[in-house]
C-alpha cells in the first residue's frame, strides 16, 4: 500500500474470540449466544474504515427492528469459504428472513462501494451458535454430534410453546481489529 495505511479486517467469526464481526445484534438477549452474519469477510485499509462507518450508518438510518423466527428442528452444518470452520446453524425461516435479507442487501450497496465481496447471491439467512475448526462433512455420526450439542445450547433458550426461537434484531454491528467497534441502532 503507498499511503502505508496498515490493512484492518471486518470478517464473520461466531466464536473466535477477538476476530472482527459484522453481524447483527439480538435485542430480547436469548440464553444462546447468537452470531447473524450480514456480509462475508473483507478487509480495509485504515484510512478507508471511517468513510465506510459514515456511509454503512446513513444506509441504516431508516431501518427498523427485525423480527427473526428461528427452527431448532432443522439444525444445518456450514463451512466457511476457506474450508478451515464448521459451524452449526439454525435457519431463519418463515417470512422473518426477507428483513434480514433487506439488511444483507443495504451492507452489499455499501461493501460494493469500497470494492468489497458482497455477501452470497442466494443468501442462506441463518444463526450460527456454536463451530468447529476444520471442515466436517455431514456423515449421519458427525450429525448426530452436531444435533448433541444443538439440543444442550437450546436447553434454556428463548423458545415459543412450538420450540421455535423468536427475537428481534435492534442494532447491526460492525467491528474491525480488536478495539474499533461501531454499533448501529436500528430505529423503531
Amino acid at each position: 500500500d503507498s499511503d502505508g495505511d496498515p490493512i484492518e479486517s471486518c470478517s464473520e467469526g461466531y466464536s473466535r474470540g477477538g476476530i472482527p464481526t459484522e453481524e447483527a445484534e439480538i435485542a430480547d438477549r436469548p440464553a444462546i449466544p447468537l452470531h447473524l452474519s450480514l456480509s462475508r469477510p473483507f478487509y480495509l485499509q485504515q484510512h478507508s474504515i471511517a468513510p465506510f462507518i459514515d456511509r454503512l450508518g446513513r444506509e441504516l438510518t431508516f431501518l427498523t427492528p427485525v423480527p427473526v423466527l428461528l427452527d431448532p428442528t432443522r439444525p444445518e452444518i456450514l463451512v466457511n469459504d476457506q474450508k478451515t470452520r464448521t459451524f452449526l446453524s439454525i435457519p431463519v425461516t418463515g417470512g422473518t428472513s426477507a428483513g434480514v435479507v433487506r439488511m444483507i442487501r443495504i451492507v452489499d450497496e455499501v461493501l460494493v462501494k469500497f470494492g468489497q465481496p458482497v455477501y452470497y447471491k442466494e443468501p442462506r439467512v441463518h444463526v450460527s451458535i456454536a463451530s468447529i475448526p476444520g471442515n466436517v462433512n455431514s456423515k449421519s455420526e458427525d450429525l448426530e454430534r452436531w444435533n448433541e450439542v444443538l439440543r444442550e445450547q437450546c436447553k434454556n433458550g428463548n423458545h415459543s410453546s412450538g420450540g421455535a426461537i423468536t427475537f428481534m434484531i435492534d442494532r447491526i454491528s460492525c467491528t474491525f481489529g480488536n478495539t474499533n467497534h461501531h454499533s448501529f441502532p436500528l430505529k423503531g
